[in-house]
C-alpha cells in the first residue's frame, strides 16, 4: 500500500478501510518528542486498546498488554512513567488476531506525570459519580415500579440499569484487564437494547402508537441481541466486521427518523402530551446524527455524544416520570386513607344496625310478654280481684329490658360516629364526653358531615391511644344557633406535633395529614373558618361554620 499519513482513530482495524484486507494484522506506532534538557518525570496514558502490545521508550520496554507474538489479547486502561529529556522515542508495537478493533483506536495522552495522574484521578471520579447517579435513578425508579406497579417506572429504571453498565466501561478497564470480547459484547448489547427503550418509552407517554411501532421495536430487540453475539463471537469473520460498522450507522439513522416521525405523528393525530417528549427526542437525535457526523471527536473527561445522550435521557426522564409518580403514589395514598375512612364508616353502620336490630328485638318481645300481662290483669279485674291485680302490677317491671342508649345528638350520620367512638373508648378506657346540640337537618351535605366528624374522631381516638400520660380523653362540645354551627374537638396527645408555619402535618407518612387536609376543605366549602391549637398535651380544633 501507498504510504499514508494516518491520525489514531481514522481507523478501527488493520484493514485500513479497504474491504478487500483482513481487519487483522501488526502495526507499530512511533512518536519522537523533543523534551526539555532537564530530566523530568512523564506518564503516558494509554486508553483501551483491543490488540496485545508493547510499549518502548528509547528502545526499553516499559510494560507490555498480552503478548503480540500471539493471539494472548487483554484489553485495559495503563498509565507508564519514565523519566526522560531531550529527544525521546516513543513505540508501540500492537498486533491483533482475535478482535475486530485492532491498533490504537483512542489516541494516547502525554505530559508531566503529576498532570497525568490528576487527569487520571479526575476523569475517574467525575464517571464514578455519574454512574453512582444513574444507579440511584435505577434504584428510585425501581422502588416506585414496587410501590405502585407503574410499568414506565419499571422500564425506566431498565433503562438506568442499562445506562450504568454502559458507561461503566471507562472505571472497568481502569482495574481490569481481561482477555474476552464479552464485555464488549455487553457493551454493545447495552447500547442498542436502550434504543428500543427510547422508541418504548416515546410510545408510552405519546398514547398514540405509530404505525410499524411493534415490527420496529422487535428489529431493534434482535439488532441488541446480534450486537452482543457479534461483540462476543464476531471476531472470526472478517466480512460480518467490515458490515458491522454500516448497519450502525443505518440503525442510528432510523432511530433518529422514526422518534422524530413518531413525535409529528401524535401531533398530526391531536394527542396532548408533554412538552418533555419532543425535548428528550430532538436530544436523542441531535446525539446520534453527531456521533455520525464527528467520528474523530475523542472526549477528554467526558464520554461521547450517546453517553451524553443518555445521561441527559436518564435525568430528564427521571424528573419527568418521578413528578407522574409522586403525584400517583400521594394520590394512592389519599385512596388508602379514604378507603381506611370508608372502612370505619362501614364499621359504624354495622354497629348501630346491631343496635337497632337489638332494639326490635327487645321491642317484639316486650310487645309479646305485655300481650301476658294484659290477659293476666284482665282476668284478676274479670273476677274483682283488684288489690290482686294492682300487688301484679307493682310486681311487673315493664320497662327492665328498655335499652339505656344515650342519645349525643339528634343528627343521624354524627350520632352513629359519636356512638361508635364512644363503644371504642370505653373499650380503651378512654373518658369520651359529649355535649352537642346539632339538629337532625343541618344545611350540610351528609357526605361532609361524616368527614368533619369521621376524620376528627379517628385523630383523637389514634392520639388517645398513643398518650403515655393518665386520663385520657376526647371532649366534643358543639351547638347550633344563629351565628351557625360551632364545634370544638379536644384530645390529649402525647406524640410531637409536625408543626411547619402553621400547618399540621401527618406523624405516619410524610406530607400533611390527609384527615386533616380533608377537614379544612369541607370547612372552605361552607365558607368557614378552622383552627388548630394545642395547649400542653390537649389538641383543640375549632370549627365554625355561618350556615
Amino acid at each position: 500500500m501507498p504510504m499514508e499519513f494516518i491520525t489514531i482513530g481514522k481507523y478501527n482495524d488493520f484493514s485500513l478501510g479497504d474491504r478487500d484486507r483482513s481487519p487483522y494484522g501488526r502495526a507499530t506506532y512511533r512518536m519522537s518528542v523533543e523534551l526539555p534538557q532537564k530530566s523530568r518525570v512523564y506518564s503516558l496514558y494509554l486508553p483501551e486498546i483491543f490488540s496485545s502490545y508493547r510499549l518502548y521508550v528509547n528502545g526499553t520496554l516499559l510494560t507490555s498488554m498480552g503478548n503480540p507474538d500471539s493471539k494472548d489479547r487483554k484489553t485495559g486502561i495503563q498509565s507508564v512513567s519514565f523519566s526522560a529529556r531531550g529527544s525521546v522515542e516513543i513505540l508501540i508495537q500492537a498486533a491483533n488476531f482475535s478482535h475486530y478493533y485492532s491498533g490504537m483506536t483512542y489516541p494516547p495522552i502525554f505530559g508531566l506525570e503529576k498532570n497525568i495522574w490528576r487527569y487520571q484521578y479526575t476523569r475517574l471520579f467525575l464517571h464514578n459519580v455519574v454512574i453512582i447517579l444513574v444507579f440511584l435513578l435505577c434504584l428510585f425508579s425501581a422502588y416506585f415500579f414496587l410501590k405502585l406497579w407503574d410499568k414506565r417506572a419499571g422500564t425506566f429504571s431498565l433503562m438506568a440499569l442499562l445506562v450504568t453498565v454502559y458507561i461503566s466501561y471507562p472505571v472497568f478497564y481502569t482495574f481490569f484487564s481481561p482477555g474476552n470480547t464479552v464485555w464488549y459484547g455487553l457493551e454493545l448489547f447495552t447500547t442498542y437494547a436502550i434504543y428500543f427503550l427510547y422508541v418504548y418509552l416515546q410510545n408510552t407517554f405519546l398514547n398514540c402508537q405509530a404505525r410499524g411501532y411493534r415490527i420496529f421495536s422487535v428489529f431493534l430487540l434482535l439488532f441488541s441481541a446480534t450486537a452482543f453475539l457479534y461483540g462476543t463471537f464476531g471476531s472470526a469473520l472478517p466480512a460480518v466486521h467490515a458490515a458491522f460498522p454500516y448497519a450502525v450507522t443505518a440503525v442510528k439513522i432510523l432511530v433518529s427518523l422514526y422518534l422524530a416521525a413518531n413525535v409529528v405523528y401524535a401531533a398530526v393525530c391531536g394527542e396532548n402530551f408533554s412538552f418533555f417528549v419532543p425535548a428528550l427526542t430532538g436530544i436523542v437525535c441531535v446525539s446520534l446524527w453527531a456521533d455520525r457526523i464527528f467520528p474523530l471527536y475523542e472526549p477528554k473527561y467526558g464520554g461521547f455524544f450517546p453517553e451524553y445522550c443518555s445521561l441527559a435521557a436518564v435525568t430528564a426522564g427521571a424528573f419527568f416520570l418521578w413528578s407522574q409518580l409522586a403525584d400517583a403514589y400521594r394520590l394512592n395514598h389519599f385512596y388508602e386513607e379514604e378507603r381506611k375512612r370508608l372502612s370505619t364508616q362501614v364499621a359504624v353502620q354495622k354497629a348501630h344496625y346491631g343496635e337497632l336490630t337489638e332494639k326490635i328485638e327487645e321491642s317484639a318481645r316486650q310487645r309479646h310478654d305485655m300481650r301476658h300481662h294484659m290477659l293476666t290483669l284482665y282476668q284478676f279485674l274479670e273476677k274483682g280481684e283488684a288489690e290482686q291485680a294492682m300487688h301484679y302490677l307493682a310486681g311487673c317491671d315493664i320497662n327492665q329490658a328498655a335499652a339505656n342508649r344515650v342519645t349525643y345528638c339528634k343528627n343521624p350520620i354524627a350520632d352513629a360516629l359519636l356512638q361508635y367512638y364512644k363503644n371504642m373508648c370505653s373499650q380503651n378506657h378512654i373518658a369520651f364526653l359529649v355535649t352537642l346540640e346539632m339538629p337532625q337537618d343541618l344545611p350540610i351535605e351528609d357526605i361532609d358531615i361524616s368527614i368533619l366528624f369521621g376524620n376528627l374522631l379517628e385523630n383523637a381516638y389514634e392520639s388517645c391511644q398513643e398518650y403515655q400520660g393518665e386520663h385520657p380523653f376526647i371532649k366534643i362540645r358543639g351547638k347550633y344557633g344563629e351565628n351557625g354551627f360551632l364545634v370544638r374537638f379536644e384530645n390529649t396527645f402525647s406524640n410531637p406535633l409536625k408543626e411547619t408555619n402553621g400547618k399540621f402535618y401527618s406523624t405516619k407518612h410524610n406530607g400533611p395529614g390527609i384527615g386533616t387536609e380533608s377537614v379544612k376543605k369541607v370547612v372552605q366549602q361552607y365558607q368557614g373558618t378552622v383552627e388548630f391549637a394545642r395547649e400542653g398535651h390537649v389538641f383543640q380544633v375549632s370549627i365554625i361554620l355561618p350556615i
